[in-house]
């Protein structure tokens, strides 16, 4: 399996950059998913929409990490999980709570 290279933030567009330091002012750092989806400024643009959309909806940001969580498993992805782990308890999961989504 090929491994995808993270971009630093000279390797990638203009705004992308704008993006990534937006990211980062937001939350404290730039995840490599974020990273990652910038080497196009449109596709990174696009999901940061799209999860925009999905914070003004109706679940609070509690539900929505533990759909997070839940997905994560389901799809065995370690690194989704991880990072929804930590944003999870950002969000005032317990470690009982987490524990509940291995």
């Amino acid at each position: 399996m090929e491994t995808i290279k993270v971009p630093t933030r000279e390797e990638v567009s203009p705004e992308s950059r704008a993006m990534f330091d937006h990211i980062t002012q937001k939350i404290g750092k730039l995840p490599n998913l974020y990273a990652v989806i910038g080497y196009s400024p449109a596709t990174l643009k696009g999901f940061l929409q799209f999860d925009s959309a999905l914070s003004s909806g109706v679940f609070s940001s509690r539900e929505r990490e533990a759909i997070y969580l839940v997905v994560s498993e389901v799809n065995e992805c370690r690194y989704c999980l991880a990072a929804h782990t930590v944003t999870a308890k950002n969000n005032g999961f317990n470690h009982d709570e987490n524990n509940q989504y291995p």
